[in-house]
């Protein structure tokens, strides 16, 4: 290998059967990448570090379920959930009976993981649309670094490194700064439990959404109560607070509490505790945390009737989420069952057709969401690029409905969960609203607008299409209009949304 780069070229030894011999060399400016080699679909090191949070969530769940049950029995749940009902009577609901529908809930909702960024953006260097079309596998941000596809994070693989071996017990790396592709491969992809049904997913970590297939993914994922990464840059000298003073006790480093995906009610109480921006509102703030994540969660109307629906406070929308890390290689196109675009980033732009083609080619739905507090927040893992610290009013009280969700009738009507759905009465109306807006956005925002200019004129749109009318038909009452799977929704799990206007499912024929 001879790029100029010597002191970068390097290889690595794969085991036999589904490995290869393969040699990779990195490039810190603009590396020519290699190929993506074959890879079985978990790793002896992912075993080895499931195999370890399985037990650990074991050795950890009774006492975590009887802190919740402390929760979910404390007189001011009632109050909570009688202040943010929106007519489903939640309060009426014993302990048990919230713990069990939290329970369906939680292993009904949606593995998520924003990325499309070609920038570092919040979380760090990830898959875009040039890494992840035409590849075999959705790769974990090592893999992105160990091929060549981009420079070496140095900002990023310190403290990544330490928490992935910290708290997963993953062998580490030889040398962060040359990360090799063979540790590599047994690394995590990163995901998030979209436990407040956001419509975005996690959208500060980049334009596009991949929500993972729970089918493919199984029991297959490591479970951690806080974001690990966030956890690590704030908590992991042993510090008492963090950022927006966060409780960095909540979660001891010497415990490490962990979940597994059928196994992950215990860290709630850990989650509760740390994100504690509403103890501005009342010291039992963990209650009351607990009171908005099971309206937000078990309502039915938190998609039916949008307008009701319990807006999000910014912690709740942009770190609302067990971390969920799939420790399987996510192969295409069975580990994702579909694709969300962010309205004020792609919508109308040349990436939103490029993910629209793709998303064909693969046979994903594509919908489209608008959350745009939390998708134009920059906030950026490296310390030198700065981080915009959100109003404190916005960290404890409500500010962002995230939903609404948007079946984009193109991709639809190419794909096999759509062979039904086109034929509906008002698919037409509806193809025509929406066709006629990504044509109006296409042809008047510039492509190099800034994200401020392009989120104020987004923004104008978004309300303008859910508000346009042809023959009667709305998208919000037609059949584009889609929520998240919830409990008992469908009867195959696999099935990407629930239609709003009938309650029919959304689903692949190969699903």
């Amino acid at each position: 290998c001879n790029t100029g780069h010597d002191n970068m070229c390097g290889s690595f030894l794969l085991p036999t059967k589904m490995w290869m011999v393969f040699y990779t060399c990195l490039v810190l400016a603009a590396a020519v990448a290699s190929p993506a080699p074959p890879l079985p679909k978990q790793t002896p090191v992912q075993a080895q570090v499931l195999a370890s949070a399985t037990a650990r969530a074991a050795a950890d769940s009774k006492a975590g379920m009887d802190a919740l049950m402390t929760l979910l029995n404390s007189p001011l749940i009632i109050e909570v959930l009688t202040q943010f009902d929106d007519g489903s009577n939640l309060q009426s609901l014993s302990a048990e009976e919230l713990l069990s529908r939290l329970q369906a809930e939680l292993d009904t909702a949606e593995l998520v993981h924003n990325f499309g960024l070609h920038s570092d953006g919040n979380c760090g260097l990830d898959v875009t649309l040039d890494t992840g079309r035409h590849e075999p596998y959705f790769f974990n941000q090592w893999m992105l670094q160990s091929l060549g596809y981009v420079p070496v994070d140095g900002a990023n693989n310190i403290f990544t490194d330490t928490s992935e071996t910290r708290f997963f017990h993953y062998p580490a790396f030889a040398n962060v700064s040359q990360p090799d592709f063979n540790t590599s491969a047994s690394r995590p992809v990163y995901a998030a439990l979209n436990m407040y049904r956001g419509s975005g997913g996690n959208p500060q970590c980049g334009p596009v959404s991949a929500v993972f297939s729970r089918k493919f993914v199984g029991t297959n994922a490591i479970v951690a109560p806080v974001d690990t990464g966030l956890f690590i840059n704030l908590c992991g000298d042993g510090q008492a607070s963090g950022w927006f003073g966060f409780k960095c006790h909540s979660w001891p480093p010497s415990n490490g509490t962990l979940g597994v995906l059928d196994n992950l009610m215990h860290l709630l109480p850990v989650f509760l505790n740390y994100y504690n921006t509403t103890e501005a509102i009342t010291d039992q703030y963990p209650v009351y945390n607990l009171g908005r994540l099971l309206t937000r969660l078990l309502s039915r109307k938190t998609y039916t009737e949008p307008s009701l629906g319990m807006r999000l406070n910014f912690v709740e929308n942009a770190l609302g989420y067990l971390e969920a890390n799939p420790v399987v290689t996510m192969a295409y196109p069975h580990s994702i069952k579909l694709m969300i675009g962010a309205f004020d980033r792609w919508f109308g732009t040349d990436e939103g057709a490029q993910l629209r083609e793709w998303c064909i080619a693969q046979d994903w739905p594509l919908v489209w969401a608008h959350n745009p507090v939390t998708s134009t927040w920059v906030c950026s893992p490296d310390p030198t690029k700065g981080c915009a610290i959100p109003p404190v009013y916005q960290l404890s009280h409500g500010i962002e409905q995230a939903n609404v969700r948007i079946l984009d009738p193109y991709v639809l009507s190419a794909i096999s969960a759509g062979r039904n759905a086109t034929h509906d009465s008002d698919f037409l109306s509806a193809s025509a609203i929406f066709n006629r807006y990504w044509h109006t956005a296409n042809a008047t925002i510039a492509g190099n607008a800034s994200v401020p200019q392009r989120r104020r004129q987004a923004d104008v749109y978004w309300v303008g299409m859910l508000a346009d009318k042809v023959e009667g038909v709305t998208l919000l009452n037609s059949t584009l209009a889609v929520e998240p799977l919830y409990a008992g929704a469908c009867s195959n799990g696999e099935c990407a949304a629930v239609r709003i206007k009938d309650g029919a499912c959304v689903c692949a024929e190969n699903k």
